[in-house]
C-alpha cells in the first residue's frame, strides 16, 4: 500500500513538472512578444528571420556613368557629318547631325551625345578645330567611346507612330556665300558654298543661325547655310560699321559668346530696321510637265 502510494506520488509531481514545461513552451513560442519578432508561419511550418547583415546592401546605380562603344567604316573623304562643340566644362559634345551624312544614315551618334575617344584618344585638353580635323583624318575603322544624351529607350507609341510626310522648302539665294571664307561658321567644311539664283532644298531648320541645306537636285548630305537671321545680322554689322556707329551689338554671333538667350539682338536696332535685306526668296518647285506648259 505504501509503495502504491510512492508511485502515485511521483506520477503526480512528472505530471505537475510536464504541465510547467509545456506553460513555459507555450510562453517561449505562442507569446505576444514572440508574436511581434517572429514572422507568419508560411503552410504550417514557422521559419526563422534571416540573420541581419548589415553589410548587405544593395549597390546604387544612380551615379553609374553608361559609356557604350561606336565603331564604323569610314574608307573615303566623305566627312562624317556632325559638328561638335565643347560644354562649359570642357565635354565634347555632338552639335548637329547633318542630314544624309554618314552618322545620319547609320544612325550611331545623336545630337547631346558626349565624346570621350575617339580611336582610343581621349578628347580632353583639345580644340574642336582640332577634334574636327581627326574626324576628317580618320580611316578605316572609327570607333567612339561615348557617354549617350538618353536615359531611356523611348516608349513603344514613340516609336511605330505614323509620322506626316515632310513639307519640301525651297528657296533662291539672294546672296554669294562661301562657307571657308565665313569665320563664324562652325565647321567650314560643313557648309555648302552657293551663287546668287542657287535653288537651295531646306532640310532643317532646328538652328535659328546655321539652316541645314543642299543643292536642288544635287541628291548629297545636307550642308549649313546662314539663316537669314544670321545673314541680316550680317548686313546690319556691315551698315554700322560704315556708318561708324556702335548701335549693333557685333559680338553676340562670336565664338566665345555664350548662348544665354538664342535671340536676334539687332533686330530691333534703328540701323536694322533701315535695311532692306532679302536672303532667300522662297519658291516652289513643278513638277515638269506643268513647267513646260507655262514656258510653252
Amino acid at each position: 500500500m505504501k509503495e502504491n502510494s510512492n508511485v502515485l506520488l511521483i506520477k503526480k509531481y512528472c505530471s505537475q513538472a510536464l504541465l510547467q514545461a509545456h506553460d513555459v513552451v507555450a510562453r517561449e513560442v505562442y507569446g505576444e512578444e514572440s508574436l511581434r519578432a517572429s514572422p507568419p508561419p508560411v503552410n504550417g511550418r514557422t521559419t526563422a528571420p534571416p540573420p541581419e547583415d548589415e553589410d548587405d546592401t544593395e549597390p546604387e546605380f544612380e551615379n553609374v556613368t553608361r559609356v557604350r562603344l561606336v565603331q564604323f567604316q569610314k574608307n573615303t573623304d566623305e566627312p562624317m557629318g556632325i559638328t561638335l562643340k565643347l560644354a562649359d566644362d570642357g565635354r565634347c559634345i555632338v552639335a548637329r547631325i547633318m542630314h544624309g551624312g554618314m552618322i545620319h544614315r547609320q544612325a550611331t551618334l545623336h545630337v547631346g551625345d558626349e565624346i570621350k575617344e575617339i580611336n582610343g584618344t581621349p578628347v580632353a585638353n583639345q580644340s574642336v578645330a582640332q577634334l574636327q580635323r581627326m574626324l576628317r583624318e580618320a580611316r578605316g575603322s572609327v570607333t567612339f567611346k561615348i557617354v549617350p544624351s538618353y536615359r531611356s529607350a523611348p516608349p513603344p507609341c514613340e516609336l511605330f507612330r505614323i509620322k506626316p510626310s515632310p513639307v519640301l522648302i525651297f528657296v533662291r539665294a539672294q546672296f554669294d556665300y562661301d562657307p571657308l571664307e565665313d569665320e563664324l561658321i562652325p565647321c567650314a567644311q560643313a557648309g555648302i558654298a552657293f551663287n546668287t539664283g542657287d535653288i537651295l532644298q531646306i532640310i532643317s531648320k532646328d538652328d535659328s543661325h546655321w539652316w541645314q541645306a543642299r543643292k536642288d537636285a544635287s541628291g548629297g548630305s545636307a550642308g549649313l547655310i546662314p539663316s537669314p537671321e544670321l545673314q541680316e545680322w550680317r548686313a546690319a554689322c556691315a551698315a554700322a560699321e560704315r556708318s561708324n556707329t556702335d548701335q549693333v551689338n557685333c559680338s553676340i554671333f562670336g565664338r566665345k559668346k555664350k548662348q544665354s538667350k538664342d535671340k536676334y539682338l539687332a533686330k530691333h536696332n534703328a540701323v536694322f530696321d533701315q535695311l532692306d535685306v532679302v536672303t532667300y526668296e522662297e519658291v516652289v518647285k513643278l513638277p515638269l510637265k506643268l513647267s513646260l506648259s507655262i514656258r510653252g
